[in-house]
């Protein structure tokens, strides 16, 4: 076997065992989406102006639904989940709930391409 052959070969052999490893990895330790990790550091009965300066950063939706003296407005992550908050809309706008939506599901070598990506930053999905 020439030395031509013998890198091709292990240059497949190491393709495939990235894409191995990275469905395994997918699999067993799938991330957690930004919505989650936003409505985990956002406490109950925080003041609605400390939160939206935390949030300038997302897009936040027009329309909000009002349900009594209750306010839920949305906010869309970049990864495509959404961050719902409940205030009132009285008394220095205290938080009332705050919620999480997953994002939409995404094509097998999308999310291929994502978590190898975050395995390998150097790839910068």
């Amino acid at each position: 076997m020439n030395r031509r052959r013998r890198t091709l070969l292990l240059a497949l052999a190491l393709v495939m065992f990235l894409i191995v490893f990275s469905l395994r990895y997918t699999s067993l330790w799938p991330a957690e989406n930004e919505a989650s990790r936003f409505a985990a550091s956002i406490k109950v009965g925080t003041p609605m102006q400390d939160i939206e300066a935390r949030l300038s950063s997302l897009r936040k939706h027009d329309d909000f639904q009002r349900v009594g003296s209750t306010l839920e407005f949305a906010w869309t992550c970049s990864d495509g989940s959404i961050l719902v908050i409940s205030y009132e809309s009285r008394n220095d706008c205290p938080i009332v709930r705050v919620g999480a939506a997953p994002p939409p599901p995404v094509p097998l070598l999308t999310r291929l391409r994502r978590d190898l990506a975050r395995v390998f930053p150097f790839l910068k999905e």
